[in-house]
This record gives structure tokens, sequence and C-alpha cells, in this order.
């Protein structure tokens, strides 16, 4: 089988000015030549493909740029994090250069890179000049993150104890979104440093003026790697995307008695103390050691900053998030990956049951898997009956709301219900015949470690008996 790239390192972007995620370009290429990985210091990499663009207008490859740019910004304080983007040579066009071997070119590359996860996409322009964009995501093992995200609930101390389940999908093809150029690239910028606005996309295009580090620019669209801006004075300029950080254009805020600031800063005055709810587009962003990061909005008329920590970001496309929500729940950061699939499902998504039945079921388990067993309340139960709803054919939805039933209710009647529904759909599945064999081994003390899980539990006889029945039924 040929091998559909060579590396070719065109830039190495470290994300929003103080991160420890990494990102790099790397080109696709019609190639036997192999090559080596890039960013080899991070442990949870991404593949970001230059999105296919049959017309060849550009706005594949600057799609591409921006959706890395805005997944670097998501993950930014995520530690050992990285993320790359495959691009066309210059002057290519994707379309022509690899046609339907896109997704398989994508993959080869990602699997050579050891990356977990593969976003990918297609743009075109339609005759009112919006922008229909279809996303698709791919989950691949590595030695971090198995190509199963797994739910696990465990009672007492003993973390080797308990029982856990499975999302075990790995293809997801999100709804197709449509937006326009201004929706996309009509944002704020920030300089990383000093950088150099040029009359054209271009190296060795005319200087126009150079800009300090911090300065804030208004970009109105994008040309291939290179965002075009236009500055106090009216005149418009070019500036490559690895010299600015790229906030997200809006963020959600829906906070009681926060503290709104004159600066980016707990050393900065405070303006005032008060409820701040709504969507705002974003004036400025900035970290700080020490002080972590902070986005500058206009409440009311005045511009304010806001600790990140309490707003939600909202990026250009769902799948942003839903990629951002898997490095998070990954890494073990639950409460960030509830935040980002909590965006993803608000974000205006529709149709294809499939991926909303998935982002409920992440964000269920992401609530699960990031709070104390007396944190977890009903409303959990019922982001997993959503999810049910929308996929009464998935076997994993059942198992999955089983396993909430013991978390949140110590319910074994309601868990034993989605289990023999979950064994009528597929009596081979794997991940469900491991919970019940697990759940059929606690509720007839086999497991010593499940004492607490037990006692929560306090199975009578017809339980047991049931449980022990489900549990033949996959081992046929």
């Amino acid at each position: 089988m040929k091998n559909w790239f060579q590396i070719g390192i065109v830039s190495l972007l470290v994300a929003v000015s103080y991160p420890v995620s990494a990102g790099e370009v790397i080109g696709f290429v019609n190639s036997t030549k192999s090559s080596h990985m890039v960013i080899p210091n991070t442990k949870l990499r991404a593949l970001i493909a230059e999105f296919l663009d049959p017309a060849a207008t550009g706005i594949g490859q600057s799609l591409g740029y921006l959706v890395w740019r805005e997944t670097l910004t998501a993950i930014s304080d995520q530690a050992k994090a990285g993320v790359i983007l495959a691009r066309a040579p210059e002057g290519k066009n994707l379309t022509e250069l690899i046609g339907d071997r896109y997704h398989l070119a994508a993959t080869e590359i990602a699997n050579f890179q050891k990356a977990a996860m593969i976003l990918w996409g297609a743009v075109i322009e339609n005759p009112d000049g919006e922008l229909v964009i279809n996303t698709h995501l791919t989950l691949l093992p590595t030695e971090l993150a198995s190509g199963d995200l797994i739910l696990r609930f465990t009672a007492g101390d003993n973390s080797n104890a308990g029982l856990q389940t499975a999302i075990s999908r790995s293809k997801f093809n999100f709804a197709t979104v449509t937006r326009s150029r201004k929706d996309l690239f009509d944002r704020r910028l920030v300089s990383r440093r000093v950088a150099n606005l040029r009359a054209a996309p271009s190296r060795e295009a005319e200087k126009i003026t150079q800009i300090p580090p911090g300065t804030v620019i208004q970009s109105l669209d994008m040309q291939g790697a290179w965002f075009k801006v236009v500055l106090r004075d009216g005149r418009e300029a070019y500036i490559e995307n690895s010299l600015v950080d790229v906030p997200p254009r809006q963020i959600d805020v829906s906070k009681t008695e926060i503290n709104v600031r004159v600066g980016p800063g707990t050393d900065h005055q405070v303006i005032a103390t008060r409820d701040v709810i709504g969507t705002f587009e974003v004036l400025n962003m900035t970290y700080r050691e020490g002080q972590g990061l902070w986005y500058e909005v206009d409440l009311e008329g005045e511009p304010v900053w806001i600790y990140a920590a309490l707003t939600r970001p909202r990026y250009s496309l769902p799948a942003v998030h839903f990629l951002a929500g898997l490095y998070r729940y990954y890494a073990s950061r639950f409460k960030d990956a509830s935040s980002e699939f909590t965006q993803f499902l608000t974000s205006g998504v529709e149709g294809r049951n499939v991926n909303l039945a998935a982002g409920y079921q992440l964000l269920g388990a992401s609530q699960v898997m990031g709070k104390q067993a007396y944190e977890l309340d009903e409303n959990i139960v019922n982001i997993f009956s959503k999810a049910v709803e929308l996929t009464p054919y998935d076997p994993a939805a059942y198992n999955l709301r089983a396993l909430a039933n013991i978390a949140v209710n110590n319910n074994l009647d309601l868990a034993i219900k989605d289990l023999k529904v979950s064994a009528e759909l597929d009596s081979m599945s794997d991940t469900a015949a491991l919970l019940v064999n697990d759940l059929n081994n606690v509720v007839n003390q086999r497991t010593p470690g499940n004492r607490f899980l037990l006692q929560k539990l306090r199975p009578d006889s017809d339980q047991k008996l049931v449980i022990n029945n489900i549990a033949k039924s996959f081992s046929r």
C-alpha cells in the first residue's frame, strides 16, 4: 500500500502564547517516502486535515487552518496535548491531489503520527454565497486512547474495583452546517509577537506596517494561511496565522455575582460584582502567568475583563467542541469535557441522531466521572435517557443508562431492564458482556473489592437470578 504523505514542516505553533499544548503543520503529498514524527513530546494528538474544496476556491485550506487554530485555543492549557494540521502543498488543490483517497491519506498520516483522532471534511459555496460544511471525526487506538471512551463507576476507596462500560463508536459524521465567511473570519486577533502586516498574503509582499505583541487587530477574511485584516486607519493588510492568537468569536456566560475588572487579572480593580448572563463578542484575550486566561467583552457599553474559567467559548463549528471534549475526556478533565459537550449540544446541531446521542452519552459520562458519588443526581440519568430516545437501537445507550442508574440511584431494577434490552439488541457485544459479568460477580459476592458497591445495591435473590441469566445470554 502506498503512503499518501510526506512530512514537510511548515511552521511550529505553540498555542495562545502560554501554552502547554502544541501544534504543527505538515503536508499532504502523494509519495512513497516516510518521514519523522512531529511534536514528539506530546502524548495525545489529533490530526486535522485540510478540508476538501472541490471548486478550488482556497476556502478548504483556510477552514482547515481556522479549525486547527481554534482547537489549539480550546486545549491550550492541557499539558502534553498536540494538534497537527495536514495541508496540501503550496499551489495544489487537495481534491485533485488525492480525491477519494482523502480519508485514507489522513488516516495513514494520523497512524504514522500516533494521533488518536482525525477531524476532516469538505466545504462548498452555494449560489447564495454561503459555505456548506460537512465535518467528520474518526477515533484511532493509541497507547493513551484505546479508541473506546470508558465510563467507570467505583464505590468506596478501591479504584481498581467497580463497574465500567464504553462508548464504542469510532466514527462520527456531523450534521451539515452553513456559515458565511463573515461568521468564520470576522473576528478579533491578538498579535503574539512583533509582526509584519503585508500588502498581500505572502512573506515576499510589501510590508505595510509592523505591530507590537498584544495588539488587537480586526480580521475580515482569510486567504490560505493568512488573515485579511483592517487597520485603524482603514487600510487593509494580511498577517500570517502563526503570528496571532485566535480567540473564540464569542463566549457564553451564565454566572451570578462575578467580578468584572478593568484589566486581565485579580490585581486589577473590580468594576462591579454582578450577574453576567448572555453571549458576548470577544474583544481581546490574554494570558498572564499566575493569573490564567482572561477575555475582554463589552458589557452594556463598557469594556470589562472576565476570567475565562467562568465562561464557555463558542467556536466556529460544533465539531471543534466535540473534538475539544474528547481531548478533555481522554485527559480525565471531566468538568472541562462536560462544558465542551454542552457547547456541542447547544450549538444548533440537528439531524444525525447517532451523533447527538453520542454527545449526550459523552456529556453524561463526563458528569459521572467528574463528580463524587454524593454529587450525582437524576439529571445525569436524564441525559443518558436522551441518548436512548435518539438511538433506541444502540445497545451502548442502554448499557450507559444502566450504569448511570446504578451510580445515581442504586437502582438495580432499572439497570436490569436496560441490560435486558441491550442483550436483545446484541448478544455478541463484548462491552455489554463485560458490564453484565462484572455486575453478576458483584451481586454474587465474587469480587471482595466491591463490598462497598454491594452494600449500596443490596441485591435480592430475584435480582441475582435475573442478572445471572442475562450474563448467560452473552456467553452462548
